[in-house]
């Protein structure tokens, strides 16, 4: 029975997607394509929540066995070793599965309220479908070659929802930003897959222990650029703000809640890899932390609500980074799983507010509509709550897996880890509730639990649930589940106080009303203005990414297009005319003999191009 449900785990959202291409196709070729909520639309919504939500209960079921190893086919034969493609559910995949698969159901049963009358809803949920089996993939998978499969599928899969709306310029343009970011990053993870094949024989993880030991920082350099990309960390941050020009469902599932932890889970699946006393761990924390604060300061310069969470959701991965970067590497999947609650409630609250407003993302035009007076406490409290958690306050779910990154960072790192974490600490609360004192500051308050007024039961109930889970969230002990193997420890001594954790915090959001509360705002002038403008990095790097990019096509196109595939029938042509003169020349202009020997040079040309 336990494997029966491991094998339905991993294929479920596979069968949803196939289903979802076949109500597709027919809804293109009987062209009932329309915005109007039909009875395709019913079923493709009703196949793809199941396609999700049974997996998460399956998941449930198997979380308390013995771990289960299932060995599907032998795929690719290397000499006499063999990579097989396989799923295998220990501790640490069982833990991933329960927030993919119970974050994803939530938010597939809200998408179906958000899109319900968009004419592109059977393709959203067939792609949001392959996604969450490319997910899964990653976190089962037990070798470097079926992870890679899974990463640059759900890879293809954000790039395809970014530019969902494709018909918009710059909605295409933010998902070919972020498909080219993250094809930098996966050349450094194929490097890394190479070089693990060649000094190990093989690319199973078990093989990492057979590395020689000067050989693992070079391997784990490789592969930590494959997680900076598509965890956004480092010099590939730029594409995830962009990437918010997709649907808000999307945006709190792919790009805050489960596929941008991708590399976190890399980092902390590859422990002795990254545990060596190599640098690797320490490069992943410098990484991470330095990553965290600068986008939390690139938050506070933001006015578009969704651009603010993403920017927040780049400094909480560089938090799960400089966690994964210590010895305790449970604290970094700890945040993974905490931060999946209030940060997916984060956007879908978002997303209310865009739905009952026009699409309005401006914090401070969404303030002018007044949510509170109309009656949208749930979204005012959830934001609330989302925002507090985020800031690490007692007992909320992200006090608990926040307090363990600080004091596991306090251990390794000494006194410059705690002053960075403090520094973290404090720029939090500045983004967030700057946001919050805007869109919902200084209104009245009318108190209405109503979902008519907040999009919805469709939407209104999985955010409902995902504010519970912020709020309740630390029952959840993930290190515990995790185990020693994992660097799990009931208490880690030499931190930071939580109470001078909690005086940073409460200064922060202390700051963020007397400046934002009260209606004033950093001018978009001097200083003012490079700070809104992110120091210029995001033009500084897109040159170089993205202009890089275009001129090697543009090099390709020159060197294939007009050299190698032109200059090939130049040469073809210049042959023909060669062959005719001289067969004009031997034969006198013989006119039969002339027309079968032109008929077989044109056969002959044919057959070689």
């Amino acid at each position: 029975m336990e494997s029966l449900s491991a094998i339905l785990v991993v294929f479920l959202p596979l069968a949803g997607t196939l289903i979802n291409l076949l109500l597709l196709s027919y809804e293109i070729l009987t062209k009932k394509e329309d915005e109007h909520l039909n009875p395709i639309k019913i079923i493709s919504g009703i196949v793809s929540c199941l396609a999700v939500a049974v997996p998460f209960l399956l998941s449930l079921y198997i979380f308390g066995k013995e771990t289960i190893r299932i060995e599907f086919f032998n795929w690719i034969p290397l000499g006499g070793y063999k990579i097989t493609f396989s799923a295998l559910f220990d501790n640490l995949s069982k833990v991933s599965l329960l927030y993919i698969t119970g974050v994803s159901s939530l938010i597939h049963i809200y998408s179906v309220g958000y899109m319900s009358h968009d004419r592109g809803f059977i393709r959203y949920f067939m792609l949001l479908n392959l996604f969450v089996f490319f997910m899964i993939q990653i976190v089962v998978s037990e070798n470097l070659v079926q992870i890679f499969l899974g990463w640059e599928g759900v890879g293809f899969c954000s790039y395809a929802l970014i530019g969902f709306w494709y018909s918009g310029y710059e909605n295409a343009r933010a998902g070919f930003k972020a498909f080219i970011v993250n094809r930098v990053g996966d050349f450094g993870f194929l490097v890394g897959i190479a070089l693990f094949l060649i000094y190990t024989g093989g690319v199973d993880y078990s093989l990492v222990k057979n590395l020689p030991s000067d050989k693992v920082f070079l391997v784990a350099l490789a592969l930590s650029m494959g997680a900076m990309g598509k965890s956004a960390q480092g010099p590939f941050w730029l594409w995830l703000p962009d990437a918010m020009r997709g649907p808000t469902p999307v945006s709190a599932l792919i790009h805050a809640a489960t596929m941008v932890t991708a590399g976190v889970y890399m980092v902390v699946r590859l422990k002795d890899l990254f545990s060596f006393p190599s640098g690797a761990s320490e490069f992943v924390f410098w990484v991470g932390v330095i990553t965290s604060i600068l986008m939390g300061f690139f938050g506070i310069f933001e006015r578009d609500i969704k651009r603010i969470l993403a920017f927040s959701t780049l400094s909480q991965l560089g938090l799960m980074f400089a966690g994964a970067g210590t010895s305790f590497k449970y604290t970094g999947m700890f945040h993974v799983f905490e931060h999946s609650f209030f940060k997916a409630s984060l956007f879908l609250i978002s997303g209310i507010l865009m739905h009952e407003f026009e699409n309005e993302t401006d914090i401070y035009k969404l303030k002018e509509k007044k949510p509170l007076e109309k009656g949208m406490t749930l979204s005012a409290l959830g934001f609330l709550i989302g925002a507090l958690a985020m800031s690490g306050v007692f007992p909320l779910s992200g006090y608990w897996s926040k307090e363990s990154i600080i004091q596991a960072v306090s251990h390794d790192f000494g006194t410059t880890g705690s002053i960075l974490m403090l520094i973290a600490s404090f720029v939090t609360p500045l983004y967030m509730f700057r946001a919050y004192f805007v869109v919902f500051g200084n209104q009245k308050f009318k108190i209405s639990f109503s979902p008519s007024h907040e999009g919805g039961y469709l939407m209104f109930v999985p955010v409902l649930v995902l504010v519970i889970l912020s709020v309740i969230g630390g029952v959840f002990d993930v290190g515990h589940w995790l185990g020693k193997e994992y660097g799990y420890q009931e208490h880690i001594h030499g931190g930071v106080s939580p109470v001078v954790v909690h005086i940073t915090v409460f200064l922060a959001v202390f700051i963020s009303y007397i400046i934002w509360g009260r209606g004033k705002e950093v001018p978009e002038s001097g200083v003012g203005k490079i700070l809104w403008r992110k120091l210029y990095l995001n033009e500084i790097e897109e040159y170089s990414f993205i202009g890089g990019a275009v001129a090697l096509m543009k090099l390709m196109y020159s060197f294939a297009e007009r050299i190698i595939i032109e200059g090939f029938y130049l040469f073809l042509s210049a042959l023909a005319r060669v062959v005719g003169y001289l067969i004009a020349s031997a034969h006198g202009g013989e006119p039969v003999r002339i027309l079968f020997l032109i008929i077989l040079g044109i056969t002959f040309v044919l057959f070689i191009v």
